[in-house]
């Protein structure tokens, strides 16, 4: 089941570097999927090595997700529209994790 999630959690960091591939610094959501990235290697770092901060790690992997949802919601490019449906996606899959405890 953890493997699960584990390929969600991929699947959401290439998403987001993918996005960030096609985004400027000046745009809102830049900035936020930098955030989301490091906060999904986090995560996948700690339920891979089955670290007691593992249920935190995808706490603040899912708020980044949330952000990045909210920020790039009204973007018209549609590698970023489908980031964002991924990145909501991603939010319900950490918050579910976090509760089945890793480590």
């Amino acid at each position: 089941m953890m493997q699960d999630y584990l390929d969600q959690l991929r699947a959401c960091a290439t998403a987001c570097n993918d996005c960030l591939r096609v985004t400027t610094k000046d745009e809102a959501c830049h900035h936020s999927l930098r955030q989301c990235t490091a906060a999904l290697r986090d995560a996948i770092r700690a339920v891979e090595g089955e670290e007691y901060f593992a249920s935190r790690a995808l706490v603040d992997a899912a708020d980044a997700c949330e952000l990045v949802a909210d920020r790039c919601a009204d973007s018209e490019n549609q590698t970023t529209r489908q980031t964002v449906e991924v990145c909501r996606t991603c939010v319900d899959i950490c918050r579910e994790a976090s509760l089945v405890g890793v480590g």
